[in-house]
């Protein structure tokens, strides 16, 4: 056989189990059908419209926060009903009537990253409530530092729907709370005074979840500070309540672009037809799109997985950023994984899919220390050796000249 063909057949032999399983997958994101079916369950209980539906302010002022309410639409067991109203006591519940949909009709990987357990209470004296020591690296209020450049603006607690595994669990609370326009002004004054600052992530909650007026004044506030070169915003609304991306609000961005726009994409089940279509408006409004995931067990800690996952964000124009080790928060110490296993995940996606579609694989150090990369370990030597041997994504050893 020619030498290059044999090389095509063994290259083919490395990719064909992934190609079994991503037409596995993709199956499995087909479920219009399904989807309708529990939309128009969720309108006659809410009495609501399809144009009720496909607005984002009904969306989030319907949030489903009950067992009662949620009863009726999933077929949960009596015993999974009564862990989910002990699990709220400790920690509120929101989900989207358009996230539950998608519940009812996708199942587990998205169910257990919204719907309360019973491991969140047995786990609540595992971890820490601020693992990230926000409240001890905040300067003024609303402002966490943790680097030289750059401070993360927190504007509201609120999110479209409140993921089990969040940082700001302790943030919640039991009200939703947009942060008033005056108290961000310390802030504001802040950066202002630190020109050494020029990268801002605002956050919250989530930042689209406020009224286009109030996300303008901030970002109008931000670009009015000369020292600041970039403007992030962290969101999950594209996921949970796609709806949310509107023609005023594509048009808000467009005026201050570039906005980086960082995602928080886990699992290929959240990327819906409708979750498409607003990364569309979001990309042709100037944004930025990268994806933040989270390394979950029994979620996404699968390398067939998280490579169809990575592949389907740059297939709609979202650059796979980080891959987040789950951050050690009280009561959720159950979606964690060893370190060593996320070394793995990323080490096998080398050399089977492209480079933009390998995230950085982050541990986010405590007391707000920073984070670190880990890499799969490469040199075998060490660097003051010639040649240099270097590992290949085969597991072959290569010879390297170090120097003349």
């Amino acid at each position: 056989m020619d030498e290059s063909l044999q090389r095509s057949a063994e290259l083919l032999q490395y990719i064909q189990p992934f190609m079994k399983e991503k037409e596995h997958l993709n199956k499995a994101q087909d479920n219009a059908a399904a989807f309708l079916e529990y939309r128009n369950k969720i309108l006659t209980l809410l009495n609501a419209s399809p144009q009720d539906f496909d607005s984002w302010k009904w969306q989030l002022s319907k949030r489903f926060t009950s067992v009662d309410l949620l009863s009726k639409i999933l077929p949960l067991k009596t015993e999974e009903l009564a862990e989910i109203e002990e699990s709220i006591h400790h920690h509120r519940m929101a989900i989207s009537p358009f996230l539950l949909t998608r519940l009812a009709s996708c199942g587990t990987p998205l169910s257990k990253q919204f719907l309360p357990s019973a491991l969140e209470i047995l786990n609540e004296n595992f971890g820490e409530l601020d693992p990230m020591a926000e409240e001890k690296t905040s300067p003024v209020p609303h402002v966490t530092q943790r680097y030289p450049d750059r401070v993360i603006l927190k504007v509201t607690n609120i999110c479209g729907s409140y993921c089990r595994f969040c940082q700001r669990r302790r943030e919640h609370g039991c009200i939703d709370l947009h942060v008033p326009s005056e108290q961000l002004e310390p802030a504001f004054d802040y950066i202002t005074k630190h020109p050494e600052i020029r990268d801002i992530l605002v956050t919250g909650g989530d930042p689209l979840t406020l009224s286009d007026r109030q996300l303008d004044q901030i970002l109008q506030r931000l670009r009015q500070i000369p020292s600041v070169e970039m403007i992030r915003i962290g969101t999950r609304m594209p996921i949970v309540i796609p709806q949310r991306i509107t023609p005023a609000l594509t048009k808000i961005l467009r005026k201050y672009a570039p906005i980086y726009i960082n995602l928080h994409v886990n699992h290929p089940l959240e990327v819906s037809p409708e979750m498409k279509e607003a990364c569309r408006k979001l990309f042709l409004s100037g944004a930025i799109l990268g994806s933040q995931t989270v390394l979950l067990k029994d979620i996404n800690d699968n390398p067939m997985m998280l490579r169809y996952l990575f592949q389907l964000l740059l297939s709609i124009g979202i650059k796979p950023y980080y891959l987040f080790h789950a951050k050690d928060i009280a009561g959720t110490r159950h979606f964690r994984t060893p370190v060593e296993q996320g070394v793995n995940l990323v080490k096998s996606l080398r050399g089977v899919t492209s480079g933009l579609a390998i995230p950085h694989y982050v541990v986010n150090l405590p007391g707000g220390l920073g984070k670190v990369a880990l890499a799969p370990q490469v040199l075998v030597n060490g660097f003051e050796d010639n040649p240099l041997l270097f590992t290949n994504w085969e597991g072959k050893t290569i010879p390297y000249p170090n120097h003349d």
